[in-house]
C-alpha cells in the first residue's frame, strides 16, 4: 500500500517535485520581500536627499515648504519634479551674495594678477 493519497498517486508530480515547487515558491517569496525592502530603502534615501536639497536651495521659506510638501505627497512625481524643474529654477534665483558684495571680515585681500614677462 502506498503512503500517498490517491490524488497524489495518480498525479504526475511526485513528492520530491512537490517539495521542489514549495521551496521554489518560498525562495521567490523571500526574493520579492528583499527586493521590495531594498526598493523602499532606496526610495526613502532619495526622499531624504530631495528634502535636504530643497532646504539648502536659495529659495524663500514658503517655496521650500511648498517643494517639501510636493515631494512628500506626490510620490515619486514630486521628487522627479524637484530634480528636473525646481532645482534648476532655484539655482537660477539671485542669491544674497553678489559680485559687488564686499568679502567677509578677516579674509585676506586677493592676490594681484600675474602678468607674463
Amino acid at each position: 500500500m502506498s503512503s500517498l493519497s490517491p490524488a497524489l498517486a495518480r498525479s504526475p508530480l511526485r513528492p520530491a517535485q512537490i517539495r521542489y515547487d514549495q521551496d521554489y515558491d518560498e525562495v521567490w517569496g523571500w526574493g520579492a520581500a528583499l527586493v521590495a525592502g531594498l526598493g523602499g530603502l532606496l526610495y526613502l534615501a532619495l526622499l531624504v536627499v530631495t528634502v535636504v536639497s530643497v532646504l539648502r536651495s536659495p529659495l524663500s521659506i514658503g517655496k521650500k515648504v511648498l517643494w517639501v510638501l510636493i515631494a512628500l505627497f506626490s510620490q515619486p512625481l514630486g521628487i522627479l519634479l524637484w530634480f528636473a524643474v525646481g532645482r534648476t529654477v532655484a539655482h537660477m534665483a539671485p542669491s544674497a551674495v553678489t559680485l559687488s558684495s564686499p568679502p567677509p571680515p578677516g579674509t585676506p585681500p586677493p592676490a594681484p594678477p600675474r602678468h607674463p614677462a
